[in-house]
């Protein structure tokens, strides 16, 4: 049978218990501050973001009050969308007024998500001009992503040479050498001893 959640599981970070979509309602239905805890609704905006549930952003929308969802979401909202790549919530939500900014581009880097940067480009082109893009994407080895930030113009700096070397992401970082990154050789060849040995060769 299906398992009955009696409390949210929320410990602060990036990791979140599986919840369903029907948790969400579960969790809500009453949205109304008298008999729900406007920080539990947020928790619960927030999974549904992390997981897609588009359909349960239309029904608290539709059932509203509207006012009180948009007071209830923020920046992390957008961030969660993206990082999962759920591009779908991400458009709903902006159209919707939901905040954004350095976070959501950062969490789509992150997640190496490249259609939801480029679907943030062509909404307003500042959101990639944050180093951490290219940072985040070199961490996680999203040559890809990181190819095309560059590519808009995206700003990097030595430190994503060395965020590439500690993951052992020798394809990136080999990329990132030759397209002229500046990079502290040092530094790198200890972030490398913190991660992948492999990486080392790179840099003797």
């Amino acid at each position: 049978g299906r398992k009955l959640v009696t409390r949210p599981v929320w410990n602060g970070g990036l990791s979140l218990t599986n919840f369903t979509e029907d948790w969400c309602p579960y969790w809500s239905r009453k949205f109304n501050e008298d008999h729900t805890d406007p920080k539990i609704v947020k928790r619960v905006l927030y999974v549904a973001a992390r997981h897609g549930y588009l359909q349960v952003f239309e029904k608290y929308w539709s059932q509203g009050p509207q006012e009180k969802l948009s007071k209830l979401w923020d920046k992390e909202t957008c961030s969660w969308a993206a990082f999962h790549g759920h591009l779908e919530v991400l458009k709903w939500l902006r159209a919707k007024g939901c905040p954004w900014g350095e976070v959501t581009s950062r969490s789509a880097a992150l997640g190496g998500h490249l259609e939801v940067l480029q679907w943030m480009w062509a909404q307003d082109p500042s959101y990639l001009w944050y180093k951490e893009v290219c940072y985040y994407a070199a961490r996680k080895g999203h040559l890809e992503v990181l190819r095309w930030a560059r590519s808009q113009g995206c700003p990097w700096d030595e430190e994503v040479p060395t965020a590439a070397a500690e993951g052992g992401h020798l394809k990136v970082l080999n990329w990132l050498i030759k397209e002229g990154c500046p990079y502290d050789k040092s530094k790198c060849r200890r972030a490398a001893a913190r991660g992948e040995e492999r990486a080392r060769k790179v840099l003797e």
